[in-house]
């Protein structure tokens, strides 16, 4: 930033102007209890106070205006650096969380040098230097990308550095520290033989030094971490039950001593069936965890496709996976009976699994219960109960009023945390607002400015993405894991277009043979596990709210 020369005195609007012999007295009385008010109040009561005002902006720093429902619409970068720097901006801006979209947004529409070598408004006041050095300190905090950013961290110390005068030596001082330290953390997280000084990143690279951090989650704690653990602080969740625990070990011992491949149906009762629910639920939601929103954003803002994130593209993935599984499970029973008690089994859990919260899971489930390669078979060669038909159709209206409030954008108020969302509740909504045009032609000048538009649907997606990041507290089950990790696996192994041709194969051979191709299989015993005959046991849920 280049720091305009200080004025020699500063501007104090007042109905009247003063006669000039009693103007130099008003003006240094005045700055000696407004020093006075700030060493004994807070910044925000000495501004309402004193009412310290900055000149009124002109050309480009008045070049914004505002949509139908008098959010602004469209700025200047003067103006957004106007609005954040003055303490009483002639500018009106209701927004609190202005600060983090113009951090997080505005490499989208301006370049970080060019923010850094922005000349700043005067600063000889303490409320508006206090908020330059709030806007720098945020900067290099929270949302420092070290590859696009260390060309601008020279001039923000060139910046410091020539307005000794203004900045006390400690505030010049933690500033330089701060773009040290950021300089030696994306050294020391750059690829091994590559300087992170040296060429920009390609594709397969980290996207930023954040990005990198996620490799090294002890090395580095940023925005997102902060914000999750306040998350976790202010959700309440009860302590695992004893029956849990008793439960928990129950499945996680039939795992690791049965000497045989477990079969679904080996979890054939409601405590094991709900059993399995919250060790999916833990399973879906440590990889969403693992996704940070904040860097599909950066990754797009650099010019990197969405897919080389490695966290968002393996829980995709295993959505997919799952969905696969349920259907390959239901297709690859000897007997019809075997076939539609695997896919009571599977309704049941995802039932239990929207009762958990796992959306994710849940829709997946959904999606493999409803493949059209299940809906080819006769009623003869899928028997299943009208309790089921029931379930499943209860399951299809939970889903569809999951989708409705998840892209009206009331998701993260209505849905109780902790949650685990469907990746692709926002992904689309995502791109959409991603690949929206950064720029806007000013009415006023008619002249391209910053669309904020763009920039606070981009937030908003982030911030009800980042919204979901509560663990669960459910005991867990090591065993558990591995063997759901295994059969996700084993669905993956074939890609898409494959899987379903075997989908459709199996369904076809069943309805001619009444088997499928394969009849290598270990038959479990069945049993009624949900009640009595032709009752379902799980209660009836009520519906989501739609207001």
């Amino acid at each position: 930033m280049q720091h305009s020369k200080p004025r020699d005195e500063p501007p104090v609007s007042s109905p009247s102007q003063p006669e000039p012999e009693d103007r130099d007295e008003e003006e240094d009385e005045y700055s000696f209890y407004a020093t006075m008010a700030a060493d004994v109040v807070s910044l925000e009561e000495a501004e309402e106070y004193w009412g310290v005002r900055m000149p009124a902006p002109v050309g480009d720093a008045a070049d914004f205006f505002f949509n139908e429902s008098d959010c602004m619409q469209g700025a200047s970068l003067a103006t957004l650096v106007y609005i954040l720097t003055d303490p009483q901006p002639h500018t009106p801006a209701n927004d609190p969380n202005l600060l983090d979209t113009f951090l997080l947004c505005f490499r989208s529409f301006c370049d970080p040098v060019e923010l850094a070598k922005h000349e700043a408004w005067p600063a000889y006041q303490t409320s508006v230097k206090a908020r330059v050095l709030r806007l720098i300190s945020t900067w290099i905090d929270q949302y420092w990308i070290y590859e696009r950013d260390r060309i601008a961290g020279l001039h923000i110390k060139e910046f410091m550095s020539l307005v000794d005068e203004e900045f006390l030596p400690y505030e010049r001082a933690e500033i330089i520290r701060k773009l040290n330290d950021r300089r030696e953390e994306a050294i020391a997280l750059a690829p091994s033989g590559n300087s992170a000084e040296g060429s920009q990143p390609d594709e397969t690279s980290g996207s930023s030094s954040r990005a990198a951090c996620r490799q090294n989650p002890v090395q580095y704690k940023g925005r997102l971490q902060a914000r999750a653990e306040k998350l976790i602080r202010k959700v309440s969740q009860p302590a695992p039950t004893d029956d849990e625990l008793q439960w928990a070990k129950a499945l996680d011992d039939l795992m690791c001593n049965s000497d045989n491949p477990i079969h679904i149906l080996d979890m054939n009762s409601r405590e094991l069936c709900q059993e399995l629910a919250r060790q999916l639920a833990i399973f879906m939601s440590d990889g969403y965890l693992r996704v940070i929103p904040e860097d599909l954003w950066y990754r797009f803002s650099m010019g990197h496709g969405c897919d080389v994130d490695t966290a968002r593209s393996t829980q995709q993935t295993y959505e997919n996976a799952l969905a696969s599984w349920v259907t390959g499970s239901i297709l690859g029973q000897i007997e019809a009976e075997t076939r539609a008690a695997v896919m009571t089994f599977f309704i049941a859990l995802a039932l239990r699994s929207h009762e958990y919260h796992n959306y994710s899971g849940m829709r997946s489930i959904y999606a493999g219960l409803t493949h059209p390669s299940l809906g080819s078979l006769s009623d003869l060669r899928l028997p299943l109960s009208a309790p089921a038909h029931w379930a499943l159709d209860r399951l299809g209206g939970l889903k569809e009023n999951m989708d409705v409030i998840a892209l009206d954008g009331r998701g993260a108020a209505l849905f109780p945390q902790p949650a685990v969302p469907a990746m692709d509740w926002y992904l689309d909504e995502f791109g959409n607002a991603i690949n929206g045009k950064p720029l806007v032609v000013s009415p006023n000048t008619h002249r391209p400015i910053a669309n904020l538009d763009r920039c606070y649907d981009v937030v908003r997606i982030i911030y009800e993405m980042e919204h979901w990041h509560v663990p669960y507290n459910h005991p867990r089950g090591d065993n558990v894991q591995g063997w759901l990790m295994k059969s996700l696996e084993g669905a993956i192994a074939r890609d898409s277009d494959k899987q379903c041709d075997w989908m459709f194969k199996q369904s076809l051979t069943i309805e001619q043979t009444g088997r499928p191709e394969s009849t290598k299989q270990k038959l479990p015993r069945l049993s009624n596990p949900f009640g009595k005959k032709n009752k379902p046991e799980w209660k009836p849920l009520p519906p989501l709210p739609l207001e």
